[in-house]
């Protein structure tokens, strides 16, 4: 891949919970929260093909090619 070959742009937007209802929900079920945890997202996904937030996603389980500007 050649700098500037842009693959996916997706935004927080799209997440199905937000940042305080993940926290919320993590802390509530029993676990200790302690300052400096990280807390991932996972995959967030658009409902855009360029927004599409995994490479699974993007070329549709292998059917699809993905073409760059390096070939």
């Amino acid at each position: 891949m050649e700098k500037g070959d842009l693959i996916v742009t997706t935004n927080y937007k799209y997440m199905y919970w937000s940042c305080a209802q993940q926290i919320s929900h993590h802390s509530v079920s029993g676990c200790n929260m302690q300052a400096g945890d990280v807390i991932g997202s996972g995959t967030i996904s658009g409902p855009e093909k360029n927004e599409f937030g995994s490479l699974l996603e993007l070329t549709w389980g292998g059917q699809n090619n993905l073409t760059l500007s390096s070939g």
